[in-house]
């Protein structure tokens, strides 16, 4: 079944964040996605261990796609698309990447 796939490798991706192994989450996270692209939460925390690259234009594009699944009501995704799609470019470092 695709979606047990898909919280399995969202649970080890989950436990390779913990553990510092951001590249190996951010696998893990590709492949629950892979396995069901309606699981919002596995694009927002490969948003999160995408920062750790630092990849803001990766991590925007995830949290936006995790607004799009999970919908309007998460206001925290809000703030974690701001952050990384627009007030990290002032820094030189993310992408200016509109809200969709």
């Amino acid at each position: 079944n695709n979606e047990e796939k898909s919280r399995y490798y969202h649970r080890r991706g989950f436990s390779k964040y913990k553990l510092g192994d951001y590249q190996g989450a951010v696998s893990d996270y590709t492949s629950a996605i892979n396995s069901n692209s309606e699981n919002g939460w596995a694009y927002s925390d490969r948003a999160y261990s995408k920062r750790h690259f630092p990849d803001y234009e990766g991590a925007c594009e995830d949290f936006q796609m995790a607004k799009k699944i999970l919908g309007p009501n998460k206001k925290w995704l809000d703030r974690e698309i701001l952050t990384n799609c627009f007030l990290m470019k002032d820094f030189g470092k993310g992408m200016d990447i509109k809200i969709k």
